[in-house]
């Protein structure tokens, strides 16, 4: 592979949001505000990666499958297993590719002694859940189970609907998502009744322990964009990053947000005051906030370029400072 390949065949595989699994969730946006890529440089990328069969990816799908990942990395006793079915239980079943860590997991269960039936059995459920799925898409218009050739043939201005592409579906990544079916009794839940975490206190302690871990990623993943290592997580800070799940943001919206405020010039300290504003309570104050940063994020050209003019405009540089002589196109270039 040529080096930028390996460099994000290498991110993929050992990035903080991955599992056991190798099926990783990921915006292109997150990937191109760590890498310092633009947009365009993870597209093709991405695709190289899909051509050659290291992952399976389907364009307008934040979800990532690392092809031969479970091959080695093989579940090495009944616990691995375990986890790993619980893990995969978790993510859509649609997904393009999601039978490849089925295939090599069930490998793993075919090798068990008798005496793990009962880890075949939840292999067994997990299995029937993707070929519901399946039959589903069948009798759909969709064929989400054919990977496109080129998942990112189209042009990256459509990153923003991309982005929202989802976002009415259930979504099993939000903190606070309420499901629309009971998941043990396959019930639908009604507005008004209680949900299973609230009546059992195994799913509610499972529910705060997710949650916990959702709020240290986030602010860690904030400690880094913004070079803060020495800050800490207070009961402020964690309430902050609390209240903008609740709202219903994705734990991958709010890092986009982060991201969308380390490219604004104002935040970052092109200002009068030479002062940053990049403190947790200044991204996640409200909806509205935290919606323009995540804008930023996804126009980072635009984001360049009022840099650039604020820039120009400190510095006491104008069109008026130009040289006005010459033909009107060159006036036009000296603008």
């Amino acid at each position: 592979m040529p080096d930028k390949e390996k460099l994000l065949a290498l991110y993929l595989l050992t990035h903080p949001t991955g599992d056991m699994t190798g099926v990783i969730r990921i915006l292109p946006e997150t990937i191109m505000g760590e890498l310092k890529w633009s947009l365009e440089e993870v597209h093709e990328t991405l695709s190289e990666l899909f051509q050659k069969g290291f992952l399976t990816v389907k364009k307008d799908s934040q979800w990532i499958v690392i092809n031969n990942f479970l091959k080695f990395n093989a579940p090495e006793n009944p616990n691995q297993i375990k986890a790993i079915i619980k893990l995969l239980a978790r993510i859509p079943k649609n997904i393009a590719g999601f039978d490849k860590p089925l295939s090599y997991l069930l490998g793993a269960v075919n090798a068990l002694n008798n005496k793990d039936e009962k880890l075949k059995q939840q292999f067994n459920e997990l299995l029937a859940d993707y070929e519901q799925e399946q039959e589903a898409l069948a009798e759909g218009s969709e064929t989400l189970s054919e990977p496109f050739e080129n998942p990112f043939k189209t042009s990256s201005s459509n990153s923003s609907s991309k982005y929202n592409s989802n976002s009415n579906s259930k979504d099993p990544c939000r903190v606070d998502t309420r499901p629309h079916e009971d998941e043990q009794t396959g019930e639908v839940i009604l507005s008004g009744e209680q949900l299973p975490e609230e009546t059992n206190p195994k799913a509610r302690a499972s529910s705060q322990q997710k949650q916990a871990r959702a709020i240290d990623d986030i602010f860690q993943y904030w400690q880094t964009i913004m070079d803060h290592p020495n800050a800490r997580l207070d009961d402020k800070r964690r309430k902050l990053i609390r209240n903008a799940l609740k709202t219903g943001y994705a734990v991958n919206d709010l890092k986009t947000a982060i991201l969308g405020c380390s490219y604004t010039p104002h935040n970052m300290g092109d200002n009068d005051r030479g002062q940053r504003y990049d403190g947790l309570h200044v991204i996640f104050r409200n909806a509205d906030q935290i919606d323009r940063f995540i804008h930023n994020a996804m126009n980072q050209e635009s984001m360049d370029a009022n840099r650039e003019i604020h820039q120009r405009g400190k510095n006491g540089l104008s069109f008026l400072d130009n040289d006005l002589s010459g033909t009107p196109d060159e006036l036009w270039d000296k603008c």
